[in-house]
This record gives C-alpha cells, sequence and structure tokens, in this order.
C-alpha cells in the first residue's frame, strides 16, 4: 500500500508548473502595488473622464426636435414646388444636410440655424445645387435663378475649389459649364469630380456650337453626366432637368 502524500507523489514536472505559476502571481501582484497601481489607477481616471466628454459631446450635439405638428408642416414646406419657408418655432432660416437615400426614398436633415431645431424629411423639392463655371456672370444667373426657386445653391469657379466644396458638403445635383473651356475646362471637371466621388450628379451645360466643331455635350455623357441642358434655357427648363437627374440618380 503506497502510503506516499499527494505532495509525494506529484511528479517533476507538475512541481515545476506550480513553481512557475506562483512566481508569475507573485509577480503580477507586485506589479499592482506601489507606483504601478497609482499609473493604472490616473490612467483609469483618465479614461472616464474621456467617456464623460464624450457623452456630453454627443448629447450637446443632439438636434432638438420638433412637435408632430411642426414637422407636418415642414415636411409640406419642403414638398411644395418654389417655396422654402422658415423655421415654425422660431421663423429662422434652414440648413440642409446632405441627401441619403432610404430605400426608394430620399431623406435629408433639415436644422434651424437660429434655434438648432432639426427634422428628417423625404423626397424632398428643394435639392443642394453646385454651380462649377469659370465665368462669374453664369454663376451668378445660375444662382439667382436657382434661389429663387428655394434651392439651396454654392458655386465654384475651379476644379479645385469644386473638389473642396463637394468634399465638405456634398450636393445633390452638380451643374457645369462647358462653354468657357478657356477659363474652366469643364470636362476635365466632370471628370476629376467623377472618379473622386463616384455617386456625384452631374448635369452638363453648353451653348450649341459651330458646323463642323464637336459638341461637348456628348464627350459630358462619356465623362459621366446624368443630364446635358442647352443654352440659353429657362428656368423652368433648368428646374426640370434637375429633377429629372435627382430622380435618375435615386434610381440607379
Amino acid at each position: 500500500m503506497d502510503r506516499r502524500t499527494a505532495r509525494t507523489r506529484r511528479s517533476g514536472k507538475d512541481r515545476r508548473q506550480g513553481e512557475r505559476r506562483g512566481v508569475s502571481q507573485a509577480v503580477a501582484r507586485a506589479a499592482w502595488s506601489g507606483p504601478n497601481r497609482r499609473v493604472a489607477d490616473r490612467r483609469r481616471l483618465a479614461e472616464r473622464r474621456l467617456m464623460f466628454d464624450r457623452r456630453l459631446r454627443r448629447r450637446r450635439d443632439t438636434p432638438i426636435p420638433y412637435t408632430a405638428e411642426e414637422v407636418i408642416r415642414i415636411q409640406r414646406m419642403f414638398h411644395t414646388p418654389g417655396h422654402r419657408g422658415t423655421c415654425p418655432a422660431c421663423a429662422g432660416s434652414f440648413v440642409l444636410s446632405p441627401e441619403r437615400h432610404r430605400g426608394a426614398d430620399r431623406v435629408r436633415k433639415v436644422s434651424c440655424s437660429r434655434c438648432g431645431k432639426a427634422a428628417v424629411v423625404s423626397n424632398t423639392w428643394i435639392a443642394r445645387v453646385l454651380v462649377v463655371a469659370g465665368t462669374e456672370a453664369i454663376r451668378s444667373g445660375l444662382r439667382s435663378m436657382l434661389a429663387s426657386a428655394g434651392h439651396d445653391v454654392t458655386d465654384a469657379g475651379d476644379v479645385e475649389s469644386a473638389l473642396r466644396s463637394y468634399g465638405a458638403s456634398p450636393a445633390d445635383v452638380v451643374i457645369v459649364d462647358l462653354s468657357a473651356a478657356a477659363v474652366l475646362d469643364g470636362q476635365d471637371a466632370i471628370r476629376q469630380l467623377r472618379a473622386k466621388f463616384p455617386d456625384a450628379t452631374v448635369v452638363a451645360m453648353s451653348p450649341r456650337t459651330s458646323y463642323g466643331l464637336a459638341d461637348p455635350l456628348a464627350a459630358a455623357r462619356q465623362f459621366g453626366a446624368v443630364r446635358t441642358v442647352r443654352m440659353p434655357f429657362s428656368a423652368s427648363e433648368l428646374l426640370a432637368v434637375i429633377s429629372e437627374a435627382r430622380r435618375e440618380s435615386s434610381l440607379a
């Protein structure tokens, strides 16, 4: 009969593993004592403060919602062609966020620049339009024409400004002028814009060319323009082209 105890019967390998385990536990206890423990406590305190700051920032950035009646008024307001009203709470102006696709609908957040309230509306008539033209007269004419219809308009006079403007705040439709080739290469603007932002909806415009010259609108189609419009045009024709381009981009 073997009268040896379990400690005596334990093999040398098991004994060595137990000794190493005890040493590692002692090292871990020593690491959490003294200055190392104080460093860890300061790190945890800094992490808690950072998390608290993030929660405050998230709560501060969350907009104040409108009431149900105000949301209905805003929805009707943005569905009326040619009309862009003011905030129903404080009569301030609206700021449009980029449009997003949600299923078959196009939704965007509209927020008041004065009181900070916001609402999400779908399939709005109003659009964010970026006008890219090398001539100031063309930019100002399109800006006044589109702003009078209620659209939110920004403009750029060169390709770099157009890329920066679209990257900072994506537009629903980008109108590129192909007539001022000496000041702005419109085809290159369309090419770079579509290369950097494949989802950009581009509308190209150009006057009728002379006999025997290539039509720039035909080349604009190849570079990614969704719609083209021949200059001169009326405000109703331009607004119809913008609506068709938005509708086609939503179906793509």
